[in-house]
Order: C-alpha cells, then sequence, then structure tokens
C-alpha cells in the first residue's frame, strides 16, 4: 500500500497541522462523522462505542455528547488529545492488539480509518471484533466520482493533503469489498454518499 505522508510527520510539524485542518473540512463535507453518530441511535442495546482510530477525538466526542449514557471507547496509536470529553475512555495501542475484547454490547465505528490497512490486517481486525453486535464504517469510496470531487479539491488543501487524498481514494473500497474482507457474518447495508463515501452499517448476529 502507499503510505501517506502524513503519518509520517510530527505532530507540530506546520504540513501537519495544515493537513489536519484540511481532514476537518474534508470530514465536514462527506458528512461521515454525522451519518456514524445518527446511527448509533439504530444500536438500541448498545451499551459501549469503540472508536478505531480516534485520532482527534472529534467522533468520540460527538457520539458522547449525543448518547452521554453510553460507554465510549476510543483508540488509537496517539497519547489523548487535549479537549477530549473527561468521560470517554483512551486506549493508546494498535486496534490489531489482541488484548482488545468487547462483547455483544458493544459496536465499532470507524471513519476513514480501514484503508489504511492491508487486506490480510482487515482479515484480523474482524477476528479481533467478531464478538461485537455491529459496525459503522465511513470510508473512501474507490471510484471514478470520488477521484473527481478530489481533483476539484486539490487547489484548496495544502501539499500534504494533495497526495494523501488521492492515495486515500485509491485505497477505498468499493460496496461488498468490506464484507467480504472483514468477514463480519450479519445484516450488511451499504451506501455511497454524494462526496465519495461508502458507509457500511452492520448489525452482527
Amino acid at each position: 500500500m502507499e503510505p501517506e505522508i502524513l503519518d509520517g510527520l510530527a505532530e507540530d510539524d506546520p504540513r501537519a497541522v495544515r493537513s489536519r485542518g484540511d481532514l476537518r473540512f474534508i470530514n465536514l463535507m462527506m458528512g461521515g462523522e454525522r451519518w456514524i453518530v445518527r446511527a448509533v441511535s439504530q444500536f438500541s442495546q448498545a451499551t459501549t462505542v469503540v472508536d478505531l482510530g480516534a485520532g482527534e477525538g472529534r467522533l468520540a466526542n460527538r457520539i458522547k455528547r449525543a448518547y452521554p449514557q453510553l460507554d465510549v471507547v476510543a483508540v488509537d496509536l496517539h497519547a489523548r488529545p487535549p479537549g477530549l470529553d473527561t468521560g470517554i475512555r483512551w486506549l493508546q495501542g494498535d486496534a490489531l492488539d489482541g488484548n482488545l475484547h468487547f462483547g455483544r454490547d458493544a459496536i465499532v465505528v470507524a471513519n476513514l480509518f480501514l484503508h489504511h490497512f492491508g487486506e490480510s490486517q482487515l482479515e484480523q481486525l474482524g477476528q479481533r471484533f467478531s464478538d461485537v453486535g455491529g459496525w459503522l464504517c465511513h470510508e473512501p469510496h474507490r471510484s471514478a466520482g470520488a477521484l473527481f470531487w478530489g481533483r476539484l479539491l486539490l487547489p484548496f488543501v495544502g501539499s500534504v493533503t494533495r497526495h494523501d487524498m488521492m492515495v486515500s481514494i485509491r485505497a477505498g473500497f468499493v460496496p461488498d469489498e468490506l464484507r467480504k474482507v472483514i468477514g463480519t457474518s450479519g445484516d450488511w447495508s451499504e451506501a455511497v454518499s454524494t462526496f465519495g463515501g461508502l458507509r457500511s452499517k452492520v448489525v452482527c448476529v
């Protein structure tokens, strides 16, 4: 897989700071976080939400504020970010760590995260979280349409994002691909958004 430049930059590198700002704008435009927050309500049995690749904690914060009764667990390789709600549990480590175990009362959410993994890693991720009650994933849709929207944004984003955005789209998914790779059994439903997002919901059985 082609690496993304942002992953190799120090957090205080000006290029990284600019890129994170670009990503916040792209997230807003794609609407993946909004969709995930709304869709959590469809899992009435859930008591825990596990946010994989939580990054700056924006999605975890939004879920906790919308559903204060839920236990929100955020997983990321980096340390707990400033501004994270105090009620959120932050687990610093690899999402593929075998020590992470959650039951049927938990759902996994991932926003623009899974496309960083290869097929074997996604299979491993599916095995690691095979006992959860559901998944909500928003990933780049690997399509000509998404590439078109990406190219339109190139003049308005920094140099790192100009590279990483196109890499992310090419590393994205088409409908039914995640189901086959992750191998999670259940009721899968998927939709492609206007601005190049693939939204996948899984109710596990």
